[in-house]
């Protein structure tokens, strides 16, 4: 902790993956440079995967402005995240969020089990912060301009996984993370997708898969029956 301390106020960048329940200390330090980890798992029943469990959701991308979210071609895949927000009165800007029915759940057992239940008087309402960027200025050595550190942090590290790398916008954000904290301006943008969305990969969401039902198995066979008793009657 003390070398990244060091490694910050020199105006570095630092990218965060950090899992709910992992490495207190670490979220405890990251509290001076505008990082607020919260101790929590998001549940999002609108956003998450159709058939999944309930914490592996899609986020929202934010596009306010910021280079490395308005360069991706589509949101990321989440699984068992945590919130993210910039402290209070520190300098930062959120690049993704949870939908308007998603809740912030503080029973940890729920990111073991993968089941939450929303309880009013203990859990937050959607929409919710997972990731940011936060900045800190430190002054420079004498003569010189002040150094600004840089913090990506996201409350999921799973996302650079091998089994989530590949899908919807994940290598887009961990690609154009890095080169946004390297200041290679250049490398940030939609890369070519190694899984082709609709071919390699299919992602429905859990409000997709309930219009898929109502279509198919109820509004589809209805039409028919109705269609079916109109020309019996006549």
């Amino acid at each position: 902790l003390d070398v990244l301390d060091r490694y910050l106020q020199r105006g570095r960048g630092l990218f965060v993956c950090l899992d709910p329940m992992r490495a207190p200390a670490l979220g405890e330090r990251l509290a001076a440079y505008g990082v607020a980890l919260r101790g929590d798992v998001v549940v999002d029943p609108t956003a998450r995967l159709y058939g999944g469990e309930d914490l592996t959701l899609k986020a929202e991308l934010d596009r306010g402005g910021h280079p490395l979210v308005l360069a991706m071609g589509a949101a990321p895949l989440f699984s068992r995240t945590r919130t993210v927000e910039v402290v209070p009165g520190a300098s930062g800007v959120t690049l993704l969020w949870s939908s308007r029915e998603s809740w912030a759940s503080s029973e940890l057992g729920a990111a073991v089990s993968g089941h939450a239940r929303f309880d009013p008087l203990r859990d937050r309402r959607g929409p919710l912060s997972l990731g940011i960027e936060a900045f800190t200025r430190f002054p420079g050595p004498e003569g010189d301009a002040e150094r600004v550190a840089h913090v990506l942090a996201f409350g999921n590290a799973a996302f650079v996984s091998n089994g989530f790398l590949d899908y919807l916008g994940n290598r887009d954000l961990l690609t154009n993370g890095i080169s946004w904290l390297a200041r290679d301006r250049e490398g940030i943008g939609a890369h070519k997708a190694r899984r082709t969305p609709g071919v390699q990969q299919f992602y429905l969401s859990d409000e997709d898969g309930a219009g898929v039902v109502w279509l198919t198995a109820v509004l589809q066979p209805a039409v028919l029956l109705l269609i079916g008793l109109a020309i019996t009657a006549r």
